[in-house]
């Protein structure tokens, strides 16, 4: 049987001692009853699976168990299945668990499938008629309705040819599981196997699995690799997406992996103890949820008890929908769209369903308005919604929190918001009418600056900052400063920045200006021994000059510490330094201070701040007490 042969999970459903397991057995020839005890009692208790290939590919049926008491293992079996086949009795008709069955299945949107109606050589055809029209009562309005009815029973044979026929069309007419970001399945089995260790099952959904693929259990979060697999009991070497799925797991034990698990690829879904819901009370609920009750989720094929936290109001009646939070007591895995199933512990109920928002959703307080809007545009996949609502909670949007809710990748989500994001990093979006905004300001200070300071070259970043943090996020600054310096509107050097059109020199009078050529030839002349400052500081506007020159870049101030004395060297002069250097001791060849100061016959309180200038523009690197010239 080939692994490639289009597959659908048709969970088998309806309540206990109606003949499921005897109609799975008539058609496929396997017993779904494994267990001693169900041999013993004639009833399931697990799971039980079976399948059979058709023309238009394989039924891989899985036999729910009918009795009450074993609703979590019907909610396990379901997962993942995209059809049903509701079995009803003829001769008992519709019962408690025929309906709570089609409600489950309801919830968890499996909207295709057939109806047995067995036992039919045990009933007239009155009996028939009656039991007809409860099935047709039974699936009105709900995603069955219209479903094909087909008598048979598993003990003469009679309509079973029929109802395979209608199984094939169900086949045929089987749609894969919506996209996942990679290989998701819920473990409904854990056990050993001799000769190959630790095997898990379930429904493979996402996308198909080969043989050596690393994945990952959540949300234990341990790394395994595949072994091997198997599909209906063959050895395999892929497995499809939509069908029953063993795989054998290499370095994992049993005790590291258990039901309601889940076996998935690494990195691609999210674990949280928090998980935001839309969730739907059934209208035939025997009284309303409240805000802070404890409630049984069943969702993939975990069960567990958890806390209901109601967003917008502190009950929801039956027949209402209401956005929910549920906290479990430790981390969960679940994803975006993910459907589950809500109970009363206590007398135990079916009492809702829903489906999951946020698989990994921050802790929200009831009344949340900001988070009401996320979840509101969440579910409707309004990525653009979604982003606008984020942005109202923090300085930015996140690119993974977006992808959690929508299961979109991130070229699509960057694909749809381009218009009205722009990217920050690898991770955070910003609304571009708030970089235009910031980019205004920050052009309209500086500016403010360059008229009160004309002769200075530029403002000093960090308190342009400080000014521009009073109204925008310190991430939105830095990218509106990157994007006017690539658009040529501002330039920056070190910790200043300034208008690109402003030129200092251009504010002085003619005598300034001549006075500023003055002092730059005097330090331009001195090369590497440049005149002391009190020569050249013979008054406040000198004074005013030099720091024009230093800001422009025409001349550095580099400082000897030892000495505590600023000196004045010409940008051209120190140039000539580095290249003299790097023809006497090209790379890797080391020097001392002495060496450097030889052969640019200067002095040794100018040649150390010329050194440490080197070294803190990366031209040159310390050894202990050597230098070498950068490799170019």
């Amino acid at each position: 049987m080939s692994s490639s042969q289009k597959t659908c999970a048709i969970i088998v459903i309806g309540h206990v001692d109606h003949g499921k397991t005897s109609l799975v057995r008539a058609m496929t020839g396997m017993e779904t009853d494994r267990l001693a005890e169900e041999k013993r009692r004639g009833l399931s208790i697990s799971l039980g699976f079976a399948h059979k290939a058709y023309a238009s590919g394989i039924a891989d049926f899985i036999d729910a168990p009918g009795h009450e008491d074993f609703i979590r293992n019907m909610v396990a079996g379901s997962s993942g299945a995209n059809a049903a086949l509701l079995v009803v009795s003829g001769v008992d008709g519709v019962e408690r668990q025929t309906r709570e069955h089609l409600q489950i299945a309801h919830m968890l949107s499996i909207q295709r499938g057939v109806v047995a109606i067995t036992k039919s050589d045990l009933s007239d055809s009155y009996d028939r008629e009656i039991v007809r029209e409860e099935v047709l009562d039974l699936l009105s309005g709900t995603p069955l309705e219209g479903a094909p009815t087909v008598f048979c029973s598993a003990m003469t044979g009679d309509g079973i040819e029929q109802l395979e026929q209608e199984i094939d069309r169900l086949v045929h007419n089987a749609q894969c599981p919506p996209p996942l970001p990679g290989v998701y399945l819920p473990v409904d089995r854990a056990f050993t196997a001799p000769g190959l260790g630790t095997v898990v099952t379930g429904t493979l959904l996402g996308g198909d699995l080969t043989a050596d693929t690393e994945i990952v259990i959540e949300p234990s979060g341990e790394v395994a690799a595949v072994r091997g697999l198997h599909v209906h009991g063959e050895g395999q070497d892929e497995a499809q997406i939509g069908g029953r799925t063993a795989i054998n797991l290499r370095g994992i034990d049993l005790e590291q992996v258990t039901r309601g698990d889940v076996v998935c690829a690494p990195n691609a879904f999210h674990r949280g103890q928090f998980i935001d819901i839309q969730l739907a009370i059934s209208s035939s609920a025997s009284r309303p949820l409240r805000h802070m009750e404890m409630i049984r989720v069943l969702i993939g094929t975990y069960s567990g008890m958890a806390e209901l936290r109601l967003l917008d109001r502190r009950e929801i009646p039956p027949g209402a929908e209401a956005f929910a939070q549920i906290r479990f007591e430790n981390d969960l895995v679940s994803h975006a769209g993910q459907k589950l199933v809500i109970r009363l512990p206590s007398p135990s109920e079916t009492i809702g369903g829903g489906r999951v928002i946020d698989p990994s959703a921050p802790k929200s307080k009831s009344g949340d308005a900001r988070r009401l809007k996320v979840l509101s545009a969440a579910v409707q996949q309004d990525i653009l919604g979604i982003a606008k609502a984020l942005f109202a909670h923090s300085e930015t949007t996140s690119l993974q929190e977006i992808a959690r809710l929508t299961l979109k990748t991130r070229e699509e989500i960057l694909a749809e918001l381009a218009p009205q994001f722009d990217q920050i990093g690898s991770d955070e979006l910003v609304e571009k009418d708030l970089v235009a905004d910031c980019s205004q300001e920050y052009i309209s200070e500086l500016s403010s600056f360059h008229a009160a300071a004309p002769v200075k070259t530029g403002m000093q970043r960090a308190d342009l900052e400080t000014t521009l943090a009073r109204s925008f996020p310190a991430k939105v600054i830095n990218h509106c400063e990157a994007l006017l310096v690539e658009a040529g509107q501002i330039k920056r050097r070190d910790s200043m920045v300034w208008v690109a059109t402003h030129d200092p020199l251009s504010t002085l009078s003619d005598a300034d200006l001549q006075r500023l050529l003055e002092l730059e030839a005097k330090i331009r002349a001195g090369g590497v021994s440049p005149p002391d400052l009190k020569e050249l500081e013979s008054s406040s506007e000198d004074r005013s000059l030099l720091a024009a020159l230093v800001e422009t870049g025409r001349v550095v101030r580099q400082r000897n510490d030892a000495l505590d004395r600023d000196f004045l060297f010409h940008k051209i002069a120190l140039e000539a330094a580095v290249q003299e250097i790097a023809r006497a001791f090209p790379f890797p060849t080391l020097f001392k201070t002495g060496d450097a100061r030889s052969v640019l016959n200067t002095s040794r309180k100018f040649i150390v701040p010329i050194l440490e200038y080197l070294d803190r523009e990366g031209v040159t690197f310390r050894d202990g007490d050597q230098r070498r010239i950068r490799r170019d």
